[in-house]
């Protein structure tokens, strides 16, 4: 007999299997048995790849189970009685599914007139939507040109017009800012206090900790089904942080992530954050620092059950830097801490073995398998460009209000004469260009010798390689960015962040050479941008807010395209290739065309070919949307290291855990920098701050928001 008698949705040995794919690859679900309870908010969670949209899919009657049975509300999708019912779903795809051409009523119309909404009920409907979603100012507006919360409110709008007794929303949080988020949040509380069961999709543990129920995918199968709280319980009295030594946080995370009684560990503002592999009653010291315990999240318990985070050390890590790396990682686990691949002996010769299986094959929570389900779930930015990433390596294709000669091409062997990739990634060589009208840059008058004396780390004062002095951008007579000045030194991570439509794209495309300021310049490297043109461009590393690649091309011949636009010589290609498709976990899925690869997959990819010149400066727009937790974690262990070696580090994220991360952040609203500091610094000084117990007790979350709603109080505007 079913838990829940009033359950909206039952699913009984329900199986997918797409045709095409490679053979042994695991089916998109697997003997899926599960109830939804009904007239609550339900999470379904999982990694990139776990079988969600395809669960979404069979749920809106888009797709057939291979096997099994599936009944929502009583009735199966795609039947004529579900036919007849179908005002009594709506859902709401992962990707915006509206006319980008049509205005926001336009779109309201248009859906109103496929579901048969007329007269006087439509045009209640709209008011009352309208209102709910705060789109009444923006009606006339192209969806198009809507930011990433508008766009979601838009879509969530289209869905609830019939007034459905069941919400299907497919990770309707991924790129939108946490004030949107909140909001959307909240709207859709409302509806399931009012009655209405809502399926929530996310890969965004804090999204799902907020969610009554929540079912748990690994590779198709369900692994947990019940409250958030059951699955954090794995991780009582395991929890705890520490306070490293100022200017050593980022090393000692390193080492500290290749303790093999380390389940995960990330920075937090000024603290580390662990997870033992083993309890431990009250606070302890290890290592010369005091470890506090700290309340356990879901993501705690999420990490520790696929296996922990990955303890390979970074390859980008400057080789005095990789301790430990004589003891090999763990494999990946699945969600029940299964251990899925043996320990395996380090080859020397490579960063860490091609056949460190990793859980893949096994079948442990990852993003393993998912290339053979191109039909599912990557349901991707199939034959998208490379347009941007080719206006930066070649001027040629430059903005065309630039005015740089097209001599500043870097010439063949411009990245000559390095050190041994294997031995500093990152180096220094290609790096003491003079760029006209700046000044030249050599990093080493700019480093100082590790404390072991053999690898050189960047000085807390250097001279910065990135400068933004009052960067105005305007379009007609709307300013998209205003007067924004900040700096960036060798070795440091700056954010930028600040909520859809603030102006950190605009700001973000001026520094990367990809749009001319009104007023203002820009240097990066010591070379001003809007004269040193692709000599400028070449110093950097980008990676654009939406995978911008060849989707029709391979991983590997995307990686071998973008070698020859940033002008590598020819006998360097193939080893950093094979050192890049190692660091980022691509071996598997090395001959995938890049719009059927998973969305973590085509995250690893854009880096890979952001970082194939080894640029002193790497831009990150968003790098992280939408991948879940364990993979966020190997992206920042990757920049970590990075920056390490002398990298700086200029990034926006929507993702306000990872935002910790930085040395020093600016918040962006209405196209000016409102606050600036350190990630505690910012806690600290935002708005209701004091009285709610100081930095100490305040999310950067909370502080992101504080800040904008003191200037929407102060007679702004969103």
């Amino acid at each position: 007999m079913s838990p829940f008698p009033q359950a909206v949705i039952r699913l009984q040995g329900v199986s997918k299997v797409f045709p095409d794919v490679p053979p042994g690859t695991p089916p998109a679900l697997s003997s899926l048995t599960a109830d939804v309870p009904s007239g609550l908010v339900v999470g379904l969670v999982g990694p990139d790849a776990a079988g969600k949209t395809t669960l979404m899919r069979l749920l809106a009657g888009l797709l057939l189970p291979t096997s099994g049975s599936v009944e929502v509300l009583g009735r199966v999708p795609g039947s004529k009685a579900s036919d007849e019912a179908v005002h009594d779903v709506g859902y709401m795809p992962q990707r915006f599914g509206l006319y980008e051409d049509l205005s926001v009523i336009d779109n309201l119309n248009l859906h109103a007139e496929l579901r048969g909404l007329e007269g006087p009920a439509r045009q209640s409907m709209f008011e009352k939507l309208l209102t709910f979603t705060a789109l009444k100012p923006f009606t006339d507006r192209l969806a198009g040109k809507l930011s990433g919360g508008m766009k979601q409110k838009l879509g969530l709008a289209c869905a609830l017009l019939t007034t459905p007794r069941l919400l299907l929303l497919d990770e309707p949080g991924v790129g939108v800012d946490p004030l949107s988020r909140r909001e959307l949040w909240k709207m859709v509380s409302e509806l399931a206090v009012g009655g209405m069961s809502v399926l929530w999709s996310t890969a965004y543990m804090d999204e799902a900790e907020r969610c009554a129920h929540v079912l748990m995918l690994d590779q198709g199968s369900l692994v947990y089904q019940g409250p958030p709280a059951g699955f954090t319980g794995r991780v009582a009295k395991r929890v705890f942080s520490f306070v490293p030594p100022s200017g050593e946080a980022r090393a000692m995370l390193a080492r500290w992530q290749q303790e093999p009684d380390i389940r995960d560990a990330l920075i937090q503002g000024n603290r580390i954050r662990v997870v033992l592999r083993n309890p431990h009653d009250g606070p302890f010291s290890r290592k010369g620092v005091e470890l506090h315990p700290v309340e356990p999240r879901l993501e705690d318990a999420y990490i520790d059950a696929v296996g922990g985070m990955d303890q390979r050390p970074s390859p980008f890590l400057p080789v005095s830097g990789r301790g430990g790396a004589e003891e090999p990682g763990e494999g990946r686990g699945n969600l029940s801490g299964e251990r899925l691949s043996p320990s395996l002996p380090r080859t020397p010769s490579l960063p860490f073995p091609k056949t460190f299986a990793r859980g893949r094959e096994a079948g442990g929570l990852s993003e393993g398998g998912a290339a053979s389900r191109p039909s599912a779930e990557s349901a991707g930015a199939g034959g998208s460009h490379a347009e941007e990433s080719a206006k930066l390596s070649n001027p040629a294709v430059a903005d065309a209000s630039s005015t740089e000669p097209s001599s500043a091409s870097p010439p063949s062997g411009k990245y000559g004469n390095r050190d041994s990739i294997s031995a500093n990634v990152f180096g220094r060589g290609g790096m003491g260009a003079r760029g006209k009208g700046g000044e030249s840059f050599s990093p080493e008058k700019f480093l100082l010798p590790s404390p072991g004396g053999s690898t050189p780390h960047p000085a807390p004062a250097a001279q910065p390689v990135i400068r933004a002095v009052s960067l105005t951008k305007k379009f007609g007579t709307f300013v998209a960015a205003h007067d924004i000045t900040f700096e960036v030194q060798p070795g440091r991570i700056f954010g930028l962040l600040g909520p859809n439509g603030a102006g950190k794209s605009t700001t973000f495309r001026m520094l990367c050479g990809l749009s001319r300021p009104t007023e203002g310049e820009c240097f990066v490297a010591g070379m001003n941008l809007l004269t040193a043109g692709g000599a400028a461009r070449a110093k950097l590393g980008y990676m654009a807010q939406k995978f911008s690649l060849y989707g029709e091309l391979t991983v590997q011949q995307n990686m071998r395209l973008m070698a020859d636009l940033y002008g590598l010589e020819r006998g360097r290609v193939k080893p950093r290739i094979e050192q890049l498709v190692e660091a980022l976990d691509l071996e598997t899925f090395r001959d995938v065309r890049a719009f059927n690869l998973p969305l973590g997959q085509k995250q690893r990819l854009a880096m890979a070919c952001a970082t194939l010149h080894e640029p002193p400066v790497l831009f990150l727009d968003e790098p992280t949307s939408g991948v879940d937790p364990r993979t966020r974690r190997e992206f920042w262990k990757h920049i970590n290291a990075m920056t390490q070696n002398g990298v700086a580090v200029l990034v926006t994220t929507h993702f306000m855990e990872e935002a910790e991360y930085c040395d020093e952040i600016a918040l962006v609203f209405q196209g000016g920098i409102i606050a600036r500091g350190t990630p505690d610094e910012l806690k600290g000084k935002a708005p209701g701050a004091a009285k709610n117990g100081g930095a100490a007790d305040m999310t950067l979350e909370e502080a992101f928001i504080a800040y904008i709603e003191e200037v929407q109080r102060k007679g702004g505007h969103a």
